[in-house]
């Protein structure tokens, strides 16, 4: 897993027309940038019943609340799901990026990213021991115990 930051959502192309799928469903391409690679990814929500399980792991791997979809009111409910996806960009996330058939980075999976800053701290935190949380090293286990 690699840490990126959300950077762009954008359901139109370059041509400024609304990104829609063959059957007729919109769809939005999320822009991921992976920290200290600086690789860029573009990853595609599709926006139907069947897919939408992807949105609701994205929002959550975003810290985000996954808006409700009436599915009998597809335009305004599209609507309020890409203001959503937009309020996400600047989130920080981890993502798996791997190649898919095409041979194009794709990512495969989104979860909560942690700051660098905390990440530090996690890894250079001393370790302690579980049950009293005092410091491993606060003991010693060959000293002689006067009893």
């Amino acid at each position: 897993m690699k840490i990126a930051d959300i950077t762009g959502v954008y359901d139109t192309d370059r041509d400024n027309e609304k990104l829609v799928t063959k059957k007729g469903n919109p769809y939005a391409k999320v822009l991921v940038k992976v920290k200290g690679s600086g690789d860029v990814v573009y990853d595609a929500f599709f926006f139907t019943e069947k897919a939408y399980w992807t949105f609701d792991n994205y929002f959550k791997a975003c810290g985000a609340t996954t808006p409700e979809v009436n599915w009998s009111d597809i335009d305004a409910s599209w609507a309020i799901v890409l203001q959503a996806l937009n309020s996400t960009i600047g989130s920080q996330v981890s993502v798996n990026i791997i190649q898919n058939q095409a041979g194009y980075d794709t990512v495969q999976k989104y979860e909560k990213g942690m700051l660098p800053e905390l990440e530090k701290e996690a890894d250079s935190a001393p370790l302690t021991d579980d049950v009293s949380g005092q410091l491993d090293d606060d003991f010693d286990m060959d000293d002689d115990v006067p009893f």
